[in-house]
């Protein structure tokens, strides 16, 4: 009776489904209609318009695509001949990264010229896909130009520090390495239980007799490098393809969250890459004893090296255990992971990592009951304002609906339909949203930790649809490479998701760069020996997290707070201030969920305040400290 229940709501869910990929050029022109209605409904119609501008392009797209295709269309038997020599292609994609390397070596900063090239290397290892499926090739090409966009950022710059977190992490793995004990739970709650990742970093800097900062940025990048084999595999597992797989894993390697963690390699990115050893793990046909082991062995990995990735992960896997409901065999295996996941998660929270629980609880139910705002604040609209933003978005949008449709509407394998319902359901994790705008979702809840996990799954839907649609009609064909070498070239010069290419001086539209110069790394310093402690300090949030997370080794200090650009400041109220940032290019300010860039052209008032009611005390050139006349 329970058998026979279970196949009519698994039947009844399948063609539900399938109505809905059936009739998706029908619902996207709605949700668009609907959501600018609601805009104006609830007294936003800026955010109806946005949603218009971002998404109307994509949808409109995809749905003439569904008006002009078949069901029975499937990529697998397309033969797609572009007529590149392998052997040429491998003498123009040394060429260029040697020419990458050369443009590197002679600029200050990565210039245009290198996002340039960069395009140009990803671009023929595109074309050399769709010429000659020679996969180990190909791999170790994607391999070798990813490496070049992580270490083009992470050695290239005296100090490299992305959001900031990886000062954080870099102390604690420093703790390690000089004591040989993990951080005191007073000094970090939230890693106390959780130091999987600094203890690797500490272990490198032993093994190779180099300090902290260099073991990270020579070894963490490597981690995220052996995803790219994992993404093909995945690929190769659902479709069967080793030319659609090569796409995949070039396509996931070119994502602007992708690039952006693998230069900002820090816990959740390293449980990130755990769990997609894990999945694959998870999803293989010939799962035996050994696979389970070693898919536990990821599991107790993800505990230790990351508090949330785990449940986050559940999350995912109970997506996927409802998507795959009509695959029984690889519904039992993600059943017993998420079993496992579960009793890992709250057997070690609950018993082990106490304080850390009671915290987190605390902070969720607070703001829950105490908002700080409905959306995230105007300052974190700026990419917006780039082309780049949008047509990234454009084309990412219009490959993951053509990809969901086509896999609920003509598979009746049960791996590519449960992909295709499992994109549906996290479909608004994707792409821009009002839900991923909200401050609860966005600071919260974070909603934005799982884009890195989902990435796999974006990346492997574009792979599909990309051969789907060179299948297609010639025309479609075209549109299929174009747009591709278009989500390419946005992606290495994104500023879109993720400010992946914020050091470039030339793109100013990116915000401030992400690390810091020698020379201010020398004027901060002096400034946090000589000043002293009873004078209360503020600084943008590089400086700030700078001293608090990375310089002082204890609690003994004052913290550094946020630079306040209007307000009065107290009597004994001193201003870090990095000067030459601020007149190039700009600085951050604001606490976390506030955070937005000011410079010399936009907030001149703060300079003018500052000489005005202050005292300079230090200039180095690179860094000023105010202190109170």
């Amino acid at each position: 009776m329970i058998q026979t229940t279970n196949l009519i709501i698994s039947s009844f869910v399948k063609k539900a489904f399938y109505s809905i990929g059936k009739n998706l050029q029908l619902i996207l022109p709605a949700l668009l209609l609907i959501g600018l209605a609601g805009s104006y409904i609830i007294g936003v119609p800026s955010m109806g318009m946005v949603g218009l501008v971002t998404l109307g392009p994509p949808f409109i797209g995809a749905a003439i695509v569904f008006l002009s295709s078949t069901e029975q269309d499937h990529p697998h038997s397309a033969n797609i001949e572009v007529n590149v020599n392998p052997r040429f292609q491998s003498i123009v994609f040394f060429f260029l990264l040697a020419l990458a390397l050369f443009i590197l070596h002679t600029n200050q900063s990565r210039p245009i010229e290198y996002f340039i090239v960069a395009s140009a290397i990803y671009i023929s290892i595109l074309f050399r896909i769709l010429a000659s499926n020679n996969k180990h090739i190909v791999l170790i090409q994607i391999a070798l130009v990813f490496m070049l966009s992580v270490y083009s950022v992470t050695l290239k710059y005296p100090f490299y520090i992305g959001n900031s977190d990886i000062l954080a992490h870099l102390r604690y793995a420093n703790h390690i390495y000089t004591i040989g004990t993990i951080v005191p739970e007073n000094l970090a709650i939230a890693y106390n239980s959780f130091p999987l990742f600094h203890i690797l970093i500490a272990l490198s800097s032993e093994i190779f007799d180099v300090p902290v900062k260099y073991s990270w940025a020579l070894i963490a990048p490597l981690m995220i490098v052996s995803t790219i084999p994992i993404v093909y595999k995945l690929s190769t597992l659902i479709f069967g393809r080793a030319d659609m797989a090569l796409c995949s894993a070039l396509i996931f390697a070119t994502l602007p969250d992708v690039v952006f963690y693998g230069q900002y390699m820090i816990t959740r990115v390293a449980a990130a890459i755990g769990f997609f050893f894990a999945l694959y793990l998870i999803l293989k046909h010939n799962y035996d004893v050994r696979f389970a082991m070693l898919s536990i062995v990821f599991l107790i990995y993800l505990l230790f090296v990351h508090q949330v990735t785990l449940p986050q992960s559940i999350i995912i896997l109970l997506l996927l255990y409802f998507a795959f409901s009509n695959r029984a065999y690889t519904n039992n295996q993600i059943f017993n992971m998420i079993l496992l996941s579960t009793v890992l998660c709250i057997g070690y929270w609950v018993f082990v990592a106490t304080s850390f629980t009671e915290v987190i609880i605390a902070s969720r139910i607070e703001g829950l009951l105490e908002p700080r705002a409905v959306t995230t604040p105007s300052g974190s609209e700026q990419k917006f304002n780039s082309s780049n933003f949008y047509l990234n978005t454009y084309v990412t949008t219009f490959f993951l609906l053509v990809g969901i449709r086509k896999l609920l509407v003509s598979y009746d394998r049960e791996l590519p339909y449960g992909l295709g319902v499992f994109l549906l359901i996290t479909t608004p994790l994707y792409i821009p949203n009002p839900i991923s705008s909200l401050w609860i979702t966005q600071y919260l809840f974070r909603i934005d930790r799982f884009y890195l996990l989902l990435s796999p799954f974006l990346a492997i839907t574009i792979g599909y649809s990309l051969f789907y649609l060179l299948k297609s009609d010639k025309v479609y064909r075209y549109l299929a490479v174009g747009s591709v070498c278009i989500f390419i070239i946005t992606s290495v010069w994104a500023g879109t998701v993720a400010p992946v290419a914020s050091d470039a001086n030339q793109l100013t539209w990116t915000g401030p760069p992400k690390h810091l110069e020698e020379s201010e790394i020398q004027g901060i310093e002096f400034v946090h020996k000589s000043v002293p402690n009873k004078v209360e300090l503020n600084a943008d949030r590089s400086s700030q997290r700078y001293i608090n997370e990375y310089l002082q080794l204890d609690r003994e200090h004052n913290s550094i707070k946020s630079i306040r650009v209007t307000g009065n400041s107290s009597e004994n109220e001193g201003t870090i201030l990095r000067a030459h940032r601020y007149e190039n290019g700009g600085i951050t300010v604001g606490p976390s969920e506030y955070r937005y860039r000011i410079d010399i052209n936009n907030t001149p008032e703060l300079l003018a305040k500052l000489e005005k009611s202050r005292s300079r005390v230090y200039d180095s050139g690179s860094v000023r400290l105010y202190l109170a006349q």
